[in-house]
């Protein structure tokens, strides 16, 4: 959806290519995968902060359709791990300013320069008349 995203030989990663990022511009550099909609999932994303003044971070979002995903979401500068739900439908973004975060932890930054493993998984719920 926006960045400038390159495949390129980068020691350490799987095969020796990865997906990488060069923007700097950009308030967020997303890339969406193809497909969908998907029901039940289990996603996860190796990724490798390289620098950033304001943000240096890697996340997945999932459940994206119309204006409304869920995004989990690492940052090296912040020193957290947050999971949060964007709704920028017209109410919820006159409330909330189109974020919530649902829940997070102060935890240790995913050092600059070093790999790191995020995974989510998400299934359907269900609910039974009777």
């Amino acid at each position: 959806m926006d960045g400038q995203w390159t495949i390129e030989d980068v020691p350490g990663a799987i095969q020796g290519k990865a997906l990488v990022q060069r923007a700097i511009s950009n308030s967020f550099n997303v890339i969406v995968a193809p497909g969908g909609p998907y029901i039940n999932m289990a996603v996860s994303v190796r990724f490798k902060p390289i620098s950033g003044r304001e943000d240096a971070s890697g996340g997945i979002i999932f459940r994206f359709a119309d204006g409304r995903y869920y995004l989990i979401r690492a940052n090296a500068l912040e020193d957290n791990f947050n999971l949060y739900y964007f709704d920028r439908s017209a109410w919820f973004a006159f409330l909330t300013g189109g974020r919530f975060e649902i829940t997070g932890a102060s935890t240790k930054a995913p050092a600059l320069g070093a790999w790191h493993t995020l995974r989510i998984a998400a299934q359907a719920t269900t609910s039974k008349a009777g």
